[in-house]
């Protein structure tokens, strides 16, 4: 039989078994921390190469930060810069896609006439196909022709730089004002139409006409552009360049042409089948003569008595037909001209 123990034993008894029960308790701890952890593999990520991470951080990584955060501009940003290269192109494609050059102007010889004379020059026939035209400097072109031309055609022509802004506005006003119609266009751009581009009546052809209008301003004199004009218009049928007008018309060399001679070739150019002598309706050519000469006193190229006078003359056209004289020595002389030049030089 066991002894009973004391109340102070048993609470003696009691902390040395808690301090056991503790120090057992540190001493599995520390034995359990000391067992070794599992470490669990590393998958490291493969790296693209070089390039392509450069073009990520440089291009494409702040373009996805500006359109993640910025949607609407990024997006309105897009779709001007597709519209505008969109207009490039088509800018491209009208206007200086196979443009012209200005230097073929001067640098392209017009069609000429083949001329026979006999021994003392005078004049046996004439050999052209489609135009027939003479050139002649511009000192062979009377003033008052030259004044008169610039007065009903382009009456800014010194003034402007190849198109007269003030010739369209007053053509658009006579136009709704139900007056005469008008065209607007210059000298510069009706030489340019008819020597660098086709008479088609298109938007295209209209913008090439007045950038090359611009061009021809700052590369030639007006001088120049004057000379190449008179040498080069139409003034009705085969006729072409003032010298072969005023041959056909009157019978003359232009430099010997009077002020209502001038005036009334001036007026020619704008319609010449309305506008011809030859024609079944006179009288317009005459009011377009009247027209011209008051267009002249306006802008101070002559003075109202003189414009009078030359309505009042009376003026001799010469008759509308074909002349040949000697036509078996023309015909001769043709005959070997096409056997040493050629049917389309000579023709």
């Amino acid at each position: 039989m066991s002894r009973p123990t004391s109340p102070e034993k048993r609470v003696k008894k009691k902390r040395t078994t808690a301090i056991k029960s503790t120090v057992v308790f540190d001493a599995a701890k520390k034995k359990k921390k000391s067992v070794p952890k599992k470490i669990k593999p590393v998958l490291k990520k493969k790296k693209l190469p070089r390039i392509f991470t450069g073009i990520w951080q440089e291009f494409l990584q702040p373009f996805w930060y500006v359109f993640r955060y910025h949607f609407w501009i990024t997006l309105i940003s897009i779709l001007l810069s597709i519209a505008i290269l969109g207009s490039a192109y088509e800018v491209n494609d009208i206007v200086f896609k196979d443009l012209p050059s200005v230097n073929d102007l001067m640098a392209r010889k017009p069609i000429l006439t083949t001329k026979i004379l006999d021994r003392n020059g005078e004049l046996l026939y004439e050999i052209y196909k489609d135009q027939n035209r003479t050139l002649i400097p511009l000192s062979q072109v009377p003033p008052d022709l030259i004044h008169a031309t610039i007065a009903i055609e382009d009456q800014n022509f010194f003034d402007h730089k190849g198109v007269s802004l003030r010739g369209i506005i007053r053509a658009a006003r006579n136009s709704i004002q139900g007056k005469r119609l008008e065209g607007g266009s210059t000298i510069t751009q009706q030489l340019v139409k008819n020597t660098l581009l086709t008479p088609e009546r298109t938007v295209k052809r209209k913008i090439r006409e007045i950038l090359l209008s611009f061009m021809v301003e700052n590369t030639y004199s007006k001088n120049e552009i004057l000379e190449k004009y008179f040498n080069q218009v139409a003034y009705g049928g085969s006729t072409y360049g003032v010298e072969q007008a005023s041959e056909r018309y009157f019978g003359k060399s232009a430099l010997k042409l009077s002020l209502a001679e001038s005036a009334f070739l001036a007026g020619l150019p704008e319609a010449p089948s309305i506008y011809s002598p030859f024609s079944g309706t006179p009288e317009f050519a005459y009011s377009r003569q009247r027209e011209v000469l008051r267009r002249m006193v306006e802008d101070k190229y002559t003075t109202p008595e003189q414009a009078k006078s030359a309505e009042a003359e009376v003026l001799h056209f010469r008759t509308d037909a074909t002349d040949i004289k000697a036509p078996h020595f023309v015909m001769y002389v043709k005959n070997l001209l096409e056997k040493e030049y050629g049917e389309a030089l000579v023709s």
